[in-house]
């Protein structure tokens, strides 16, 4: 197996990020984000046998040597081939300080079609654990710094939505972050649930907080009985972690997969009145009531899961928390893969630009470009709530900045926001609680969308 990156290595990267950037006279850092890896390994069944039987430090040369060469195509997962791709389009723009990955490693329906590819259920666990493993070392190894990662929905041994609390899974793949290497508090709190706090890599008096929000899911269920309610344990904790940073004077970011507010795509196949939101009732309005509390504290947030290229922020005034949603690495769901690279401030953690980077698989040529910059995109000059908040309303009332996102939402494939259903996408940047959202869309929407409201 190989070994992770000493500490006092990722510690000399952390200080040549911001000692670079103070000679050049600019100090700024840059990172790189990736979501919804969701890595099929058993896409060559030739193959799926060897991977079984073999540790983790084996699959690698394995896959390699799979006679499986293309890509993935839409409306799969990624192979190998798609995966090693992204790593080495993602390298070609390094250095990076550390590395988002907002979760989502495994496949999706992935017990089923293990199960289909020869493997059997009692097998499933320790391969399900050997594959998260592997897409965590393999962003390690290859980029060499903090990988700060969030469990998905589906990575868990168990089944979609279904990671139990204080699981072998858990314990696995804490033994795999080599961020929870140098905090005992981290790595035992990622052990029973998932989620943990540790300093920034690069920027002083900051901290990372990684969330499990799929214990907040209004699709979540333990696999094992008398788990209790760990959501609740675990927003009891943010509030203390939040409480903690503000007596200390520290900052937070926050990371996650599943965002708060409201499933705009599946909120779009229902009435304007009856919004389908991510999480359950009782957490987002806790969540929702920390933030508030906390927003001179919690500076920055990163989520995934719905494998589009969007962003949340507040729509409080002044609005704050600036939410970026980052693309799919997957091509599931008809979107390109992509990954993007924030540049930041080394002194307060803002972000002044994120880009995005994409693969078009309709392409013949098949190579990765850069797609878009956020400022230049939207005539902004930074990633701030504030102007977030200028480029959501600008986005709702049409016009450029509305076929600029449009345009990258699904990452330059067909977009699947039309006239029609813009509001249902528009007001989820904004609009966080079922209320406000349904009056936001109701009010917005064509008469054609909402003729079945009351």
């Amino acid at each position: 197996m190989k070994l992770p990156i000493p500490i006092a290595v990722w510690l000399l990267f952390a200080w040549m990020g911001p000692a670079v950037a103070a000679q050049t006279g600019s100090p700024t850092g840059r990172a790189l984000l990736i979501s919804d890896i969701h890595l099929d390994p058993l896409s060559d069944p030739a193959i799926v046998k060897q991977l079984i039987v073999s540790p983790v430090s084996q699959w690698e040369s394995i896959l390699q040597g799979s006679q499986q060469k293309s890509f993935s195509p839409y409306g799969a997962d990624t192979n190998y081939p798609l995966f090693a791709s992204t790593l080495d389009a993602a390298a070609a723009q390094a250095p990076f300080d550390y590395v988002i990955f907002t979760g989502d490693a495994l496949r999706h329906n992935f017990s089923q079609a293990f199960v289909a590819a020869g493997g059997t259920s009692d097998q499933f666990p320790a391969f399900a654990a050997k594959t998260e493993a592997f897409v965590v070392q393999e962003l390690q190894n290859r980029f060499k710094v903090p990988v700060l990662a969030a469990l998905g929905n589906n990575d868990s041994s168990c089944g979609d939505y279904q990671i139990p609390p204080d699981s072998p899974f858990l314990a696995a793949t804490a033994d795999q972050l080599a961020v929870l290497a140098a905090s005992p508090e981290a790595k035992s709190t990622f052990q029973l649930g998932g989620f943990f706090s540790v300093p920034h890599p690069t920027v002083a008096n900051q901290d990372i907080i990684v969330l499990n929000t799929i214990f907040w899911s209004t699709s979540y269920k333990s696999c094992t009985p008398n788990s209790g309610d760990p959501g609740q344990g675990e927003i009891d904790w943010l509030g203390w972690k939040l409480y903690t940073a503000r007596l200390l004077h520290r900052g937070v970011t926050l990371v996650m997969h599943i965002p708060p507010g409201m499933d705009a795509y599946n909120s779009s196949h229902a009435q304007c009145d009856k919004p389908v939101p991510f999480w359950q009732a009782k957490y987002s309005t806790e969540y929702s009531a920390l933030m508030s509390t906390y927003s001179d504290v919690v500076q920055l947030a990163f989520a995934g899961h719905i494998h589009m290229d969007d962003f949340r922020v507040s729509s409080a005034s002044p609005p704050s928390l600036p939410l970026r949603l980052t693309p799919a690495v997957s091509p599931i769901f008809k979107n390109n893969p992509a990954v993007s690279v924030m540049t930041y401030n080394v002194t307060t953690a803002s972000v002044s630009d994120i880009t995005t980077f994409f693969l078009p698989l309709s392409s013949p040529t098949l190579a990765w470009s850069k797609e878009y910059q956020f400022d230049s995109a939207y005539n902004v000059s930074s990633f701030s709530a504030a102007n977030l908040s200028s480029v959501a309303a600008a986005i709702r009332s049409g016009g450029t900045n509305r076929s600029t996102f449009e345009k990258n939402y699904a990452v330059s494939t067909p977009s699947p926001i039309h006239s029609s259903n813009l509001s249902y996408y528009s007001c989820a940047q904004t609009s966080f609680t079922s209320a406000s959202y349904s009056d936001c869309v109701c009010g917005a929407a064509p008469p054609a969308s909402r003729k079945h409201a009351p």
